[in-house]
């Protein structure tokens, strides 16, 4: 039951990687030259990219919570990983929002400081969801 979910979890996660590589490659190989104006932008998307990675904390239970009830009442036979598979996709794709932001901040400047906020915590947060049977169990109790 939680294969599917678990591929699509160590798929996102390692995307997130690749992101860090791909950005480690390019700017050691050619630096960028960033003017202040930059410096500014990439402290913005890097702000954009923590919330996104933190809202994920937030927004995939109320998605779950405003999507499975209805759905049990339309359809009391459906499946319960069906139920609970698009919020689960949702927050993983809010997570790896949050490393896109955070290579498009490394892109602008080159800083890997400015880097890590929001790779760090798009990858973090998106190893603690980890799809288990207990985390579906949560959002499937009415």
């Amino acid at each position: 039951m939680l294969v599917t979910p678990r591929i699509l979890w160590a798929a996102f996660l390692f995307a997130q990687v690749m992101f860090a590589g791909v950005g480690y490659m390019s700017t050691s190989q050619t630096p960028p030259s960033p003017s202040p104006s930059d410096e500014l932008t990439a402290w913005i998307i890097a702000g954009i990219g923590a919330v996104e990675a933190l809202a994920s904390f937030f927004v995939v239970p109320m998605i779950a919570d405003k999507m499975i009830a209805p759905a049990r009442k339309a359809n009391p036979d459906v499946s319960p990983m069906s139920l609970v598979f698009t919020p689960y996709i949702v927050g993983l794709a809010l997570r790896e929002s949050g490393a896109v932001f955070a290579l498009v901040a490394l892109f602008l400047t080159g800083d890997f400081l400015i880097w890590l906020l929001p790779a760090g915590l798009a990858f973090a947060s998106t190893a603690l969801a980890y799809p288990s049977a207990e985390r579906f169990q949560q959002w499937l109790r009415p």
